[in-house]
């Protein structure tokens, strides 16, 4: 009785645990999606961009005056550094609604039904929740590989046109990493990354790991 007790508890602040991580997460995607406001704003017009964040630089530090290319190389970082704690939430989110599940199914074992989160949650989604829930890991990827991908172009364009510029080079590998970690996203969540384990699945030959991977044919 006392260890079921023990393990109620542990559900429960795994659950807590949980919310709090989900809390976590919607700060970032604001954060996020405010820094992809910038950014469009940063390809459209940077000269105005870099006006009005001295102005507020101004205002609360002093009269300082940043280079523009300055304060380009800080959103590139401030953007992965975001991708990054974004990306890692999530992916924490959704381990947990397997483990919380997994408690569940040990605390219902004597015929008493726990489903608050974690079954609930696997089962099929209403449309709404499985709209958001494409939203999170399909279109907010989307979106932040585009930004990215627009600012990277736009760097390349730079360094083509003015040559080799260190600011432009290090924003440009900010933006490359950046897309790298939503393609990486991306993959856990839409692809069979397990495949490409060899000691899961030694026999597999390369070629069927990739089809494996993408999906196109299942293991018999």
């Amino acid at each position: 009785m006392k260890s079921e007790e023990n393990y109620y508890d542990h559900y429960k602040d795994s659950f807590e645990q949980q919310k709090n991580y989900i809390h976590k997460r919607d700060r970032y995607t604001i954060a996020l999606l405010a820094m992809v406001s910038v950014l469009c704003l940063k390809v459209v017009d940077i000269e105005d961009v870099n006006r009005n964040i001295n102005i507020i630089i101004s205002q609360y530090i002093g009269n300082i005056n940043i280079d523009i290319k300055y304060i380009g190389v800080a959103l590139s970082y401030i953007y992965l550094w975001l991708i990054i704690q974004y990306y890692q939430v999530c992916l924490t989110i959704e381990k947990m609604y397997n483990y919380i599940h997994g408690i569940e199914e040990i605390l219902s074992i004597d015929g008493y039904k726990i489903e608050r989160e974690g079954v609930n949650y696997l089962k099929s989604y209403p449309w709404l929740k499985s709209l958001t829930h494409r939203i999170y890991v399909l279109l907010f990827p989307v979106i932040f590989i585009s930004i990215a991908f627009i600012c990277a172009k736009k760097e390349c364009t730079y360094l083509i046109e003015n040559g080799r510029n260190f600011p432009s080079i290090i924003s440009l590998v900010a933006y490359i990493i950046s897309i790298l970690m939503s393609l990486l996203y991306l993959s856990n969540r839409w692809c069979h990354e397990e495949f490409f384990s060899k000691k899961s699945y030694p026999n597999i030959k390369w070629w069927k790991r990739i089809i494996y991977y993408l999906g196109i044919k299942k293991l018999p």
